[in-house]
């Protein structure tokens, strides 16, 4: 259906996505709320052009890459720490029993582009399992890292 290239493609458009219904549905305000005061529109808007400016180069990079190596690698992490980013929304959902702006596309999005991407990157022998597990190791850490700044009381 769509070549592993595409689908790295596809990354920063369902980040872009994600994003504006985590603007439009005030994903601050209701970070705020349960984690601290520091996710105001400001932070988020300016927290996110790094976030945005790295997904984009490692998505054409892995797109680019051809037959494997680091991009490819790196590129998987990226998408996996969407994918992750999407399990908060929803664990976050659960735990405070009310909706968490941006769970619906990463339902939508993040979830089945996750799942394709990594089956097609091991169908191309792109990545082993070992690459897997390494961009999976990466993916986590950016993932706590992000997250974590949800709770920081100021901006370091």
């Amino acid at each position: 259906m769509f070549t592993t290239q595409q689908l790295f493609l596809l990354v920063p458009i369902a980040l872009f996505l994600h994003c504006l219904e985590e603007w439009f549905l005030d994903f601050p305000s209701w970070a705020r709320r349960r984690f601290g005061p520091i996710t105001t529109r400001r932070f988020y808007f300016l927290s996110h052009i790094p976030i945005f400016l790295v997904v984009i180069y490692l998505s054409v990079a892995g797109a680019r890459a051809g037959n494997g190596g680091t991009y490819i690698l790196l590129a998987t992490a990226a998408q996996l720490a969407l994918a992750m980013n999407g399990v908060f929304h929803l664990l976050a959902s659960l735990l405070f029993r009310e909706y968490s702006p941006g769970l619906v596309t990463s339902v939508i999005f993040y979830f089945p582009l996750s799942w394709v991407l990594c089956d097609q990157v091991f169908a191309d022998g792109l990545l082993n399992f070992g690459h897997f597990l390494c961009a999976t190791g990466i993916a986590a850490i950016t993932t706590v890292l992000v997250v974590s700044s949800l709770t920081w009381r100021k901006v370091i």
